[in-house]
């Protein structure tokens, strides 16, 4: 199946979303950046993608920008909360 991301979060929640009150994701910082796999990236350390990542997802915190991810989370939850 060659879905993105999203899609799949979308399907996953979609039966729920009429009764969800709350979902608490573990790795936040993915909804505001990603960290796209790169042949230089090969053989850094958990720890180093971590840091980049973090680092990443702090610029876009600052700057408002949300991932594809975040975006589609921001529009579930203002559906669930009857914001939209």
């Amino acid at each position: 199946m060659n879905e993105d991301f999203p899609c799949r979060i979308r399907t996953t929640f979609a039966p729920a979303s009429a009764t969800m009150h709350e979902v608490s994701p573990f790795w936040i910082q993915l909804f505001y950046a990603y960290l796209d796999y790169d042949t230089s990236l090969e053989g850094t350390g958990f720890l180093e993608l971590r840091r980049m990542l973090n680092r990443r997802a702090w610029s876009n915190i600052q700057a408002g920008v949300l991932s594809p991810t975040g975006q589609f989370y921001g529009e579930e939850t203002a559906v669930v909360s009857g914001d939209l």
